[in-house]
């Protein structure tokens, strides 16, 4: 199972978190624009104090003009950096940047003459500037402060005597004009903020939207596969790349990696009304693929959904199990109540004198009958006690000599009818020890009642094996025989289903289900001469804990 994204286990994805970042991003590119256009106007203002024809600024102090034009570029270049490496914060690099642009255009302003420069406009763009950077209240604060930087340079002015005239009603107005910028760019900087605090939140919540359903789609049972219109893959999930025996990364790869895939879809995009057939993957398992068109048509993007037939009938047969649990209920008060009356009834009908010996034959069917309906009524009822496990660490070489004494006695058996061949050493699985017996006792059972015993008394041979690293362990219980035939041979774990006249037909189905209880599987298969054998596979005892 692939891990859960570090951004969903740690909630790093946070509106809060992301929205902060977002504001913060949003300031940092203000910054870096107003630099820019700080760069470029020391740069233009040092360049014309250089030119030959008459300087449309600095001419009334020329060497203040050239040291601020200087300086102010030097910052500027100094301001790159700082905002390349964000150090300072950048709330101390704002504060430091408007009041340096300040400074430095009022400076210039009084090198070129005062408010006849029209220098001091350039006042507004820091304005606007501030009003994004600070907040409302101190961007009011920094167009006050633009304001009575005005009145301060045209009173120095008049005390120079500078200019001919004088007029402390043009810099009244541009403060005025400082204070209107900055309050109307507080609220546009703060509309702008919320949209984009919007479109922040719900790109969170599509990014985490779509990592779920990622999540979800890699971790799903069902293979996906989604295909452009050249059948290339695009996506697909580690179900499918199982499913197909993939490795790597085949996304952007033709889907001629798996071969018969690629027949089935090209198949599909030439008949306009069939539906895809069923196919085999490498390993031999039968595959339900089922396609969808992404585009409408079939010749362009589509999606397939792969279903393990295996998977499909495992979920039929635990359909089939929950129906059998809700009737248990009513099983066990409907029948076995009445059937227990009859056996009695029966038994009180023995004891009776007078009886010929065609009664007593009728009260044998009647025991008889009565006795295979409650051994119905018991088969089924033990299904609803599958929650009852009580798996252990089994040495299972010594407890399978100590079941075949015992299944010997109780079954009244010679000794020799059940041959068992263990690897000579200890072996250990995690099972229920009654489970198991339960499943061997069915297995032996239902040998007796199909195959009989061979020559030598023999009825059934337990195999016991494992691969070279102990790992996996398996069981087999092999009869003596013809085998199964091949119409019925996959029907032999369906309830009910028998050919004894005797059977219940349960035998095989409870033994099956109680071998996946255990995390254990139970399947039939021929041996090496073509006998039955049933094979029980463990898992590795060490795999689950209880």
């Amino acid at each position: 199972m692939n891990p859960i994204p570090e951004t969903l286990r740690t909630g790093s994805f946070s509106r809060r978190d992301l929205t902060g970042e977002a504001a913060g991003e949003l300031r940092w590119r203000v910054l870096r624009l107003l630099n820019l256009f700080r760069t470029i106007a020391a740069g233009v203002f040092t360049l014309l104090y250089f030119q030959d024809s008459p300087q449309p600024f600095g001419s009334h102090q020329p060497a203040l003009y050239l040291w601020t034009s200087t300086g102010y570029f030097v910052f500027a270049v100094a301001a790159s950096f700082a905002l390349r490496t964000r150090w300072p914060a950048l709330r101390w690099q704002a504060y430091i940047q408007l009041i340096a642009d300040a400074l430095a255009i009022i400076l210039l302003l009084h090198a070129s003459g005062g408010q006849s420069s029209g220098l001091g406009s350039m006042l507004f763009i820091a304005v606007a500037a501030g009003s994004i950077l600070l907040g409302q209240r101190l961007a009011l604060a920094y167009a006050a402060l633009a304001a009575l930087a005005l009145l301060a340079e045209q009173t120095l002015t008049q005390l120079e005597n500078l200019a001919g005239s004088f007029n402390y009603t043009a810099s009244g107005i541009m403060g005025a004009i400082f204070f209107a910028t900055a309050l109307v760019g507080s609220w546009i900087a703060e509309r702008f903020r919320e949209s984009e605090a919007l479109a922040t939140r719900r790109g969170v919540d599509l990014a985490n939207l779509s990592q779920v359903n990622n999540l979800v789609i890699q971790n799903l049972r069902t293979g996906v596969i989604v295909l452009d219109e050249d059948n290339r893959i695009r996506q697909i999930n580690a179900a499918a790349m199982r499913y197909l025996d993939l490795h790597g990364s085949p996304k952007g790869r033709e889907m001629s990696v798996s071969a018969p895939l690629s027949q089935l879809v090209e198949g599909w995009r030439s008949a306009r009304h069939e539906m895809p057939g069923n196919f085999r993957g490498p390993d031999g398992n039968l595959f339900i693929p089922v396609i969808q068109t992404l585009s409408g048509h079939r010749d362009g993007s589509l999606m397939i959904f792969l279903e393990d037939a295996e998977t499909a009938a495992e979920q039929v047969q635990q359909m089939k199990l929950a129906a059998l649990g809700r009737l248990t209920a009513s099983i066990a008060h409907e029948v076995r109540n009445p059937i227990g009356a009859i056996s009695h009834a029966g038994q009180l009908l023995e004891e009776s004198a007078g009886l010929d010996d065609d009664d007593r034959r009728f009260l044998a069917i009647i025991r008889e009958q009565s006795g295979r309906v409650n051994e119905i009524v018991e088969n089924i009822l033990q299904l609803g006690r599958r929650e009852r496990i009580r798996p252990e660490r089994l040495e299972i070489t010594s407890w399978l000599r100590d079941f075949v004494m015992e299944c010997c006695d109780t079954q009244g058996l010679p000794n020799d009818a059940i041959d068992l061949d263990t690897t000579g050493e200890d072996v250990f699985v995690r099972i229920d020890p009654g489970h198991l017996r339960q499943v061997l006792a069915n297995l032996i059972d239902n040998a007796r009642r199909h195959a009989g015993a061979n020559a030598n008394g023999e009825v059934v041979k337990l195999r016991l094996s494992r691969n070279g690293s102990a790992s996996t362990v398996w069981l087999d219980v092999v009869d003596y025989g013809p085998g199964i035939p091949d119409d019925i041979v996959n029907r032999v774990f369906e309830p009910f289903y028998t050919h004894s006249r005797t059977g219940t037909g349960l035998g095989l189905f409870i033994a099956r289900e109680l071998c996946e209880c255990n995390h254990a599987t139970l399947k039939y298969g021929q041996d090496f001469d073509g006998r039955s054998c049933f094979r029980i596979r463990f898992q590795d005892e060490n795999a689950w804990l209880t």
